[in-house]
């Protein structure tokens, strides 16, 4: 039996601490050196998720740590990783 697909959006917390940080998103996106302002409106939308470098920037502007920021994910990967293994869906980001 194939292995069904999982999939998700990356549901965060990262436009509540932007704007309680009192950053606009273009002024969030410059102090951690991205080129454009698109990337974080797709982070901030669960569309895509930042990378490992990129998440630090965003935890240290928005006083969080990564699992405040990304608490829903984390969440769901426990629960994935905790499963029956045998029965796991093939997970895609």
């Amino acid at each position: 039996m194939p292995k069904q697909k999982y999939t998700c959006t990356f549901q965060n917390n990262l436009k509540k601490y932007r704007q309680q940080r009192g950053y606009q998103r273009a002024e969030a996106a410059a102090r951690i050196g991205l080129p454009r302002v698109r990337a974080l409106s797709q982070w901030e939308k669960g569309v895509k998720m930042p990378d490992v470098i990129s998440l630090f920037k965003l935890c240290i502007i928005y006083e969080a740590s990564p699992l405040e920021l990304y608490r829903d994910v984390m969440h769901r990967l426990n629960a994935y990783l905790n499963e029956d293994s045998e029965n796991l869906p093939t997970i895609e980001f």
